[in-house]
């Protein structure tokens, strides 16, 4: 029940801050220029979004003393 309100909340705006844990944030990537490697050729890889997960100060310097 949690990841499915983290997901809609995502989708929806982009961010979910949990305090003193982290913040997960969703961001568009732009369609960019790609290689195949078996083939070598060029691809075009199409626009995504992309999430990224930050710790928050506290958690990293409970995990780093």
């Amino acid at each position: 029940m949690i990841f499915d309100e983290i997901t809609s909340t995502l989708k929806d705006d982009g961010k979910v801050d949990i305090s003193g844990f982290g913040k997960f944030e969703c961001y568009d990537k732009a369609s960019r220029k790609g290689r195949n490697p078996k083939t070598d050729e060029t691809i075009t890889l199409p626009p995504r979004k992309v999430m990224v997960f930050r710790l928050s100060r506290k958690l990293r310097a409970e995990l780093n003393p």
